[in-house]
């Protein structure tokens, strides 16, 4: 990591026997070797206070963008995804200034699309309405459904 220019800001254990570890703080240990030469501790305690905040805004990244679990190799698509993870949350920040709104800032639930609506289920219809041509019609879904399943139904609007 010290090739690339990271500093490992982590706590360690404080029986670790093969790195020298200092108590900076009571209850806070750190590896000595990571401690750039010429910081001071308060200034080091300063650049640690910031983990927190990066960890929990990277929580809910987890729950909501399933950003856990990366469908891809390398530490280059890593940090592609959580970049753009991060562009999204930014860009629903703008938009939640934009409409006079700071209480939906860091809120990740606040541009989802609501469960009472049925927008999704709207868009063809719309499509169809504004000229383009719609494949997968009404009529087109329930001959599938019917030579398929050998069964016709009705879809209610």
């Amino acid at each position: 990591m010290r090739f690339k220019g990271l500093i490992p800001i982590i706590r360690a254990r404080k029986n670790l026997k093969t790195h020298p570890i200092r108590e900076l703080k009571k209850g806070f240990f750190f590896n000595t070797n990571y401690i750039p030469d010429g910081w001071s501790d308060d200034y080091f305690f300063k650049i640690y206070s910031f983990r927190p905040m990066i960890e929990q805004g990277n929580s809910y990244n987890n729950t909501y963008y399933n950003a856990y679990r990366m469908n891809n190799r390398g530490m280059d698509a890593a940090i592609k995804l959580r970049s753009l993870i991060y562009i999204l949350e930014l860009l629903k920040a703008l938009t939640a200034y934009k409409l006079g709104r700071p209480d939906l800032i860091m809120k990740p639930s606040a541009s989802e699309s609501s469960r009472h609506s049925n927008f999704r289920r709207m868009l063809p219809y719309e499509a169809q309405k504004s000229g383009y041509l719609y494949f997968n019609s009404e009529d087109v879904l329930h001959r599938r459904i019917k030579n398929l399943y050998g069964i016709f139904f009705c879809i209610l609007l």
